[in-house]
Formats: C-alpha cells, structure tokens, sequence
C-alpha cells in the first residue's frame, strides 16, 4: 500500500522539517535545557564508543535511550504549538528502551562476530532497528501511547509510509553529521529538531490514513 499525495495532505518532508525548526526555535530556553538532560545521559555510550569499551554499550545505552524517549514525549506538545513539557518529565518508554538495547546489542556482536549468516541477521536486525525505532518513537509522543502499541503504530506507518520512515533515518544520520562536523556545537538543538521533524510526519501520515488517502 501507498499513501497517495493529494492537495492539503502536507506530507511534504521539507515542509515538515521547516515547521518542526520553528517550534523547536519558538521554544529554544525549553528545548536547550531539555537537550543538556539528554545530552548528560549519553555522555557514558560516547564515551564508550570512543574508548571501544564494546561490552558496555548495551549498558550505557539504557539511560541515553531513556532519556531520548523522555525526549520525544516532551517535545510532542509543541510540535502542535504547545509548550515543551518540564514541570512533569514523561516516562520512557520502557519497551521502546529495551528494543534498543536490542538493537545496540545486535551492533555490537556484529563487530566482535565473525562473518557469516548471523552476521547478516545481525545487520539486518539492526537496519530494521534503526528504521522503526524513531519512528515508534515519535508515533508513541503523537498519540501518547507506550509499549507494544506504539511499536504496532510504527510498522504500520512503515508499511503504509515507508517513504516517511526512510526520511526521518536520513534525516538522523544528516543531522549526527552536522553534529559531529561542528564538533558537537549543534547537540543541544538538531536532535530536538530531529525529534519534533519526526513527530510532525507521523501525525501528518495518521491524519492521511484515517482521512482514507490510502490505497
């Protein structure tokens, strides 16, 4: 199936990511205090990373992938014009973490395993990984839904949009190359960026689909 593009659907990518800088822009003070929590709790996978300390990154991960849920969630209230939520931090997504750390675990044993069929099951574990996982993200914050539910959500707009998944993927990477190019000056605001980018076309892609532009 393929959503079709119709006159007011607003599913533009570059749209979506023009709309999602100005929120995040309209609130900066929220969004940079929101980044440094995030930023704070990745610092120990960073540093793990950096000193190929392997066997800890399913561990370091937890906090930064809670944190990154964390994220989403606050940030969902002003993709639709709303204030960033601090007063009362959502909670992660405990699935949504663990599926991560799946997912990071999976990366991990691709680099220390020898090659062969598990090694090609591993990669494909982790390309799915990456797909889905922000998307079930940014789906979850739209529609305030945990778990399995907002993990379902994702595959199905994976699989009635995978344009859009591949998009909001690309837009990651782009924005992790930004990051490390300006050595790190942009962390405190392209994820949030990112993060809301995501979130506005996923509530775009629901909003085609129960319009029925779907065929």
């Amino acid at each position: 199936m393929s959503v079709v593009e119709r006159p007011g659907t607003g599913l533009a990518p570059a749209q979506a990511l023009w709309e999602a800088t100005k929120a995040v822009w309209a609130e900066l003070p929220r969004v940079i205090f929101l980044s440094v929590i995030v930023l704070c709790a990745w610092l120990p996978f960073v540093a793990a990373t950096v000193f190929e300390a392997l066997a800890f990154l399913p561990l370091c991960a937890v906090p930064a992938l809670a944190a990154t849920s964390t994220m989403y969630s606050a940030l969902a209230s002003a993709v639709s014009g709303g204030r960033v939520t601090l007063r009362r931090m959502p909670r992660p997504d405990a699935v949504w973490v663990a599926l991560g750390v799946l997912v990071v675990t999976a990366a991990v044993w691709v680099v220390v395993a020898p090659t062969g069929p598990i090694a090609v099951a591993l990669w494909a574990g982790v390309a799915i990984g990456a797909l889905i996982l922000p998307v079930a993200a940014a789906y979850g914050a739209h529609r305030a839904l945990r778990g399995l539910p907002a993990l379902a959500g994702a595959l199905v707009i994976v699989a009635v949009r995978p344009a859009v998944a591949l998009c909001i993927l690309a837009v990651g990477v782009i924005a992790g190359f930004g990051v490390a190019a300006t050595a790190g000056a942009l962390v405190l605001v392209v994820p949030a960026v990112h993060a809301a980018y995501s979130i506005l076309l996923c509530e775009r892609v629901v909003a085609v689909v129960n319009a029925g532009e779907v065929r």
